[in-house]
């Protein structure tokens, strides 16, 4: 008979050390062939992983190029909000995009409001801003979660803008979320399995299963101590009954920067 467990089975980080960004995990949800999944489970997870990758670099790519034209118009803010606006009409899966300050980290616009509206919103997920400066290149955040402007979950990338060799302005972007569901669904999944894509403050970014009832929060506090003790190798405790993971909107929040995923790092467990 078989024995049903909720069993996060692996995670493996995205390879390259640009992204930094994301890793793809799975549950088993009947362990009757554990021992016989774990390969097939590790090429699966890699092969969903490389493919998130490329879409992220796929996606990060226009963005970059925007970055580096901006800087011709660096000190006119009505034609960056124009070429803002222009490049978003033409790429769907962009959602929103922004005009963040390098100085005073704050929009001086942001394309779902009026040019010249203020005060605007303040930009959510500042260690991305940090990021973009302290490198000085573009860089894959994370998941913003529902509530304010794109008004619904989205990927948040940033990308800086130039004047002279100092960052003036950071733009940033909102991405929608389907490029990675398309990705999951590129990688057909066995019924009794679930891959998830999450981002490194553990907010699930995609999913294979129950996707709109879970997108845009944070993992369980049973799946991030799990995530959390075993970012490498394997262990294999005492099995146990199966639960139904459910969002956890109400985990505490975690400082910025306390854990991120280190590249090729691959952990599992079983029961």
């Amino acid at each position: 008979m078989r024995s049903p467990s909720a069993i996060l089975a692996l995670g493996l980080a995205v390879i390259a050390p640009l992204l930094l960004f994301t890793a793809v995990v799975v549950w088993v949800l009947d362990d009757y062939r554990r021992g016989e999944l774990e390969e097939e489970m590790r090429a699966m997870v890699r092969a969903a992983s490389l493919s998130v990758d490329r879409e992220l670099v796929r996606q990060l790519r226009p963005l970059e190029l925007l970055g580096a034209l901006s800087a011709a118009e660096v000190d006119n803010v009505h034609g960056l909000y124009g070429s803002l606006s222009d490049a978003q009409r033409t790429q769907p899966s962009w959602l929103a995009m922004g005009l963040i300050d390098a100085r005073s980290n704050s929009f001086v616009f942001h394309t779902q409001y009026p040019l010249g509206v203020q005060p605007l919103p303040p930009p959510r997920l500042d260690p991305v801003t940090a990021r973009v400066l302290s490198t000085r290149r573009a860089v894959i955040g994370g998941v913003l979660p529902p509530g304010g402007p794109p008004g619904r979950s989205a990927l948040i990338m940033r990308a800086p803008v130039f004047k002279g060799n100092d960052i003036r302005y950071v733009i940033s972007l909102a991405l929608g979320l389907e490029g990675m569901a398309s990705v999951l669904a590129s990688h057909p999944v066995p019924e009794s399995w679930v891959f998830a894509v999450i981002d490194p403050e553990l907010i699930i970014a995609a999913r294979s299963r129950d996707a709109a009832a879970f997108l845009g929060q944070r993992v369980t506090p049973t799946l991030e101590a799990q995530v959390l003790a075993n970012r490498e190798g394997c262990s294999s405790p005492r099995p146990r009954r199966a639960t139904t993971p459910t969002p956890s909107s109400t985990a505490p929040p975690r400082p910025a920067g306390r854990w991120r995923w280190a590249p090729r790092s691959i952990w599992c467990r079983n029961g």
